[in-house]
């Protein structure tokens, strides 16, 4: 193979993967909802208020609720109906995946005794309660369904071996969701936390909500991190400003250390005047209301 050296100027002035997060009620959802032929999957039961293209994959089982994000995705690889996608929140898929990798774990060969009702679990429910002891000695050796009480999730095993299996789920889902759409939004809760310096001193930082290496996971395989927040003025801001107390950055140049005005509240209407995602996708309009 012939090698030549070639020089690349950058094809996308957007972000293909955009994270989003943010403090509960700053109106996340409802702002990304706003983008034109943007899709918002419901993962989390979080778009009563919200209008446009609304896919609720949410249901108290969490993996009904993976059985029905799985179905949403096919279709939007396959067809790719949608400019945008966004999903709300990374924060619930966390919580789900958590449930389908002990499941994972459990089907394992390492793993096939987790779970199982055996008598050291009778032993300890007969302590509390012995007629449900006696319920569980009947079927003694079966495996605890998910829905059981005493199901315990695979992130309880020892020197944290368990994570490894939910992390792969977590990723499993992650990286399909990202081929939903030519460009895709993640939405995530706000985690705070108090961060060292390098000088040494203590401040209150934020981060995403997620679990250890999962942060770093999804940092590493996104565009862009932006935290969603409103101005003195009361207009929606994302800021892509990174800092020692800050989780946002991003590999686009034009966004890097930035922060830009998107929502531009009307206090009279209680609404928005004017919505403008232009800073972030130069081909949009603003649209005013």
């Amino acid at each position: 193979m012939e090698l030549k050296k070639v020089f690349k100027e950058s094809v996308l002035d957007y972000p293909r993967h955009l994270v989003v997060y943010a403090k509960p009620k700053m109106g996340k959802t409802d702002l990304i909802s706003r983008l034109p032929d943007c899709a918002l999957i419901d993962i989390e039961d979080g778009t009563e208020y919200v209008t446009g293209y609304v896919h609720k994959v949410y249901d108290p089982d969490p993996i009904k609720t993976l059985a029905n994000l799985d179905q949403v995705l096919d279709w939007l690889i396959k067809e790719k109906p949608y400019k945008y996608v966004s999903f709300d929140t990374m924060t619930k898929l966390e919580e789900c995946t958590i449930i389908q990798g002990t499941l994972d774990y459990m089907n394992s060969s390492q793993g096939k005794k987790f779970n199982v009702i055996d008598e050291d679990l009778i032993e300890s429910i007969k302590k509390t309660n012995p007629e449900e002891a006696k319920k569980y000695e009947k079927v003694k050796g079966a495996k605890l369904p998910h829905t059981n009480p005493h199901f315990k999730v695979v992130e309880t095993l020892p020197e944290g071996y368990g994570y490894r299996w939910s992390r792969e789920a977590f990723k499993r889902y992650s990286d399909k969701m990202k081929l939903a759409a030519e460009r895709v939004i993640f939405i995530c809760h706000i985690k705070d936390k108090m961060i060292e310096t390098k000088a040494g001193s203590s401040v209150s930082g934020r981060e995403i909500d997620l679990t250890g290496k999962l942060k770093s996971i999804t940092a590493s395989f996104n565009d862009s991190i932006a935290y969603l927040t409103r101005n003195k003025a009361g207009n929606t801001c994302l800021s892509f400003k990174a800092g020692e107390a800050v989780a946002e950055g991003t590999r686009d140049t034009r966004l890097s250390n930035n922060e830009f005005e998107i929502g531009f509240w009307n206090k009279q209407s209680g609404n928005y005047s004017k919505v403008d995602w232009s800073p972030i996708y130069p081909d949009e309009q603003p649209i005013k209301y």
